[in-house]
């Protein structure tokens, strides 16, 4: 297995449990389980956090799959 497989799952694996993460904490907190002050830290809001997450989530499955791009494609 080379770095960039390493580097790649990494990044998949990471970014999937991030997206995990905030789905269901958005989901608990739409059912009653938790509550948005919860996820409060400085001065963002519950909200703000939970999808911070999901989108750095997003982020690093985009960069993971935008590595065998980068490596295999030639630039013109």
């Amino acid at each position: 297995m080379t770095i960039k497989r390493i580097i790649q799952w990494t990044l998949l694996a990471s970014g999937l449990f991030l997206i995990f993460f905030g789905v269901l904490a958005c989901l608990f907190v739409f059912l009653g389980l938790y509550q948005f002050k919860l996820f409060d830290f400085g001065l963002s809001s519950g909200v703000r956090m939970i999808s911070g997450l999901t989108i750095a989530g997003c982020l690093l499955l985009a960069t993971s799959f935008g590595i065998d791009d980068y490596f295999n494609n030639s630039v013109n």
